[in-house]
């Protein structure tokens, strides 16, 4: 099989002897967060092994061939309103119902229909738009909103059909819970800061902090200066697929509030992505603290935006067992995330 594999999994510059080495010893890192129960199994040479399947990538031109009939592209007209909500609209982006809802509160907030024609003002103006929509159904200032219970909110994005998106127009989705738990990932990241057997009961320290700096201590953490406090960027040991990113805001008084930093933050992650790295698709979930709670219990959590690279494979066995295999050290993108992220702040 030599020659085979020689051609399969040489890297450049590599001669054919180090390719046989490097196979033939492998080395596997593998990384567990014993408080989140999370887990990542690296090995770079999954990069290069084989695949027998593939298909046809049209993303792109898919996305201007479905433009002529998109009814994101005429929402006042061809898409549904939430009455109690109505519908939030600025020169960037308009909200409107989604009509397969998983949440109490489900809407969507449509921007211009090609993904890649994003800039930071239309990110602003979702998030603004977002934040509205929350106000509407929790209330704001002593005003009472339609449901003050549905406390726990995410804003997310699923960009391109890898990522699970059913439209190619781009949009971002606005999701309020009245359950008794937040939306599970980031029910599980309190519950290791703030649980009966989490970290803090265990070392008497934050949990957040200490994650981030054991990212930032193998350089993999970057801290973005503010006047309302630190923004905390990792480039995940653990992340669901490759290139994950976890962005960590300040916490304000109002839970509802978001620094300008962390959002501007959280696009420049996106824009990153998808200008200098080559990411298309990808998911992003931003979790903000409960909103209506004001105990001691959750005073850990901080707002949370997450970047998750999709590519064609859905999941495979690790994923199912609830581990990422991953082919990209963070290492390789993590210096030139930060440079870019620095110049933008």
């Amino acid at each position: 099989m030599r020659p085979w594999v020689e051609d399969r999994f040489k890297r450049d510059g590599e001669t054919p002897e180090e390719t046989l080495e490097t196979m033939s010893n492998q080395g596997i890192l593998v990384v567990r967060n014993r408080f989140t129960k999370e887990g990542g199994i690296y090995n770079p040479n999954r990069l290069n092994r084989p695949r027998d399947i593939t298909r046809p990538d049209t993303y792109r031109q898919d996305i201007e061939r479905t433009k002529e009939n998109c009814s994101f592209c005429d929402p006042t007209n061809q898409t549904p309103e939430t009455i109690a909500i109505g519908r939030f609209s600025d020169e960037y982006n308009q909200s409107f119902a989604n009509l397969t809802k998983f949440a109490k509160y489900h809407e969507i907030i449509a921007g211009s229909h090609n993904p890649f024609d994003k800039t930071r003002d239309i990110f602003r103006s979702q998030i603004a738009i977002a934040q509205a929509i929350a106000r509407k159904v929790v209330g704001d200032n002593g005003v009472r909103g339609i449901d003050p219970a549905a406390q726990f909110m995410m804003v997310g994005e699923n960009q391109g059909p890898d990522s699970g998106a059913s439209m190619y127009h781009q949009h971002k989705q606005v999701m309020l819970s009245a359950e008794s738990m937040h939306f599970p990932d980031a029910e599980r990241w309190h519950e290791a800061s703030a649980g009966k057997q989490g970290y803090r009961v265990e070392t008497g320290r934050d949990f957040t902090s200490d994650w981030f700096l054991a990212h930032e201590m193998v350089g993999l953490g970057f801290r973005v200066p503010d006047v309302d406090g630190d923004v905390l960027v990792a480039a995940s040991m653990t992340p669901k697929k490759d290139y994950g990113v976890t962005v960590i805001g300040p916490r304000f008084k109002d839970p509802l509030h978001l620094s300008q930093r962390f959002i501007d933050t959280c696009w420049g992650v996106e824009e990153f992505m998808m200008m200098e790295q080559g990411v298309e698709q990808f998911n992003t979930a931003l979790y903000l603290p409960p909103l209506s709670r004001t105990d001691a219990y959750w005073n850990d959590f901080r707002p949370m935006f997450v970047f998750t690279r999709r590519t064609k494979s859905d999941m495979g066995i690790m994923e199912g067992a609830g581990t990422a295999v991953l082919s990209v050290d963070p290492k390789s993108f993590a210096g030139d995330l930060f440079s870019h992220l620095q110049k933008a702040a």
